[in-house]
């Protein structure tokens, strides 16, 4: 202990604290209702979830979605029609969206090796935050 009683290393451990942020970035869901092939729904479903308080800056798009069907209910390798669906589900998105709110493309794990690749490349162009489970 040091001479007022406090211990040397707990002091040397409070002076090196730091905050390393003052806020954690975070994101949330699109929800899964609504046709995500329609440029009019997107806009709204965009206008809906920026100008929510909680102030989201990024926003995760399910695959399944864009894909109009439920988790687990479709073959996991894709055709050239449900790769085009994913595009314009994720072109919508970015158009609705803008540049300034990031957009994670999540995959649920459910993809073969060729069907990832494609989606990976079709939605290349919009700079998507991340991809999850892919």
């Amino acid at each position: 202990m040091g001479s007022r009683g406090e211990d040397p290393e707990r002091a040397r451990f409070q002076a090196s604290r730091r905050n390393f942020r003052e806020e954690i970035p975070l994101y949330s869901h699109c929800g899964h209702t609504g046709n995500f092939w329609s440029k009019e729904e997107w806009r709204d479903r965009a206008k809906e979830l920026v100008d929510y308080p909680s102030g989201f800056k990024a926003f995760k798009v399910d695959l399944n979605d864009a894909l109009g069907v439920t988790a687990r209910q479709f073959v996991p390798s894709l055709g050239p029609l449900e790769v085009r669906k994913v595009q314009l589900c994720y072109d919508l998105a970015r158009e609705s969206f803008g540049p300034d709110i990031d957009i994670i493309v999540h995959c649920h794990n459910e993809l073969d090796l060729p069907s990832a690749i494609q989606v990976a490349a079709a939605v290349e162009h919009i700079k998507p935050l991340y991809f999850e489970d892919l």
